[in-house]
This record gives C-alpha cells, structure tokens and sequence, in this order.
C-alpha cells in the first residue's frame, strides 16, 4: 500500500503537474503545440534516463530515454487534444505504470 501511496502523489501527480500541467501549457504560445509537446517529452525522457543512468548504464538509460519520452508525448497529446486540457487522463496512466514498477522491483518479478 505505500508504494501505491507513493506511485500516486509522490511521483505521478507532481510530474504530471510540471510537465503537462505547467510545461505543456506555458510552451505552445511561443512553438505552437507540437513543438511544446516534443519539448516536454524530451525533458520527461531525460528525467527517467538520467535517474537510472548509474544503475542502467548507457544503453538502456537511452531506452528508458526513448521510451518514457515517447510516451509522455502520447500522453501530452491525449490530454490537450483528447480530454481538453485535463491531466486525469496522464496521472491515471503515470500511476498505473508507476505502481507496476514498484511492484515489479519491491517483489523482484522480471
């Protein structure tokens, strides 16, 4: 239940707020949304990479780069075209995933 806990206001809400709350909305008026988009991704990506870098080494810290970018844009996009702004849609999806990450490291799954 901590880890849960965790996964949900420790981690997935104030990222969601920074990255697609606040960066995702302050961004288009000067690049225009896709550009805004791209940005916040990219700085999610690097985030996730950089934090598993000394753990990971380089080559899967560019995976997990790649990947939590690739899917902070879908979710940039979800929310501002999809959910009109929301970011319930993102934190929902953060959560689950974070949660499953918790899980998969506190019990040694994979």
């Amino acid at each position: 239940m901590p880890a849960l806990l965790y996964a949900i206001f420790n981690t997935a809400l104030p990222e969601e707020i920074f990255f697609r709350g606040f960066i995702l909305k302050k961004i288009p008026s000067k690049f225009g949304f896709y550009a805004a988009n791209l940005i916040q991704s990219v700085l999610f990506g690097l985030l996730h990479g950089t934090m598993f870098f000394s753990i990971a080494g380089m080559i899967k810290a560019m995976i997990i780069i790649v990947l939590t970018g690739a899917i902070a844009f879908c979710m940039g996009y979800v929310n501002e075209k999809k959910a009109g702004g929301s970011i319930i849609p993102s934190w929902c999806l953060h959560v689950l995933s974070n949660a499953f990450a918790s899980f998969v490291a506190l019990f040694s799954i994979l």
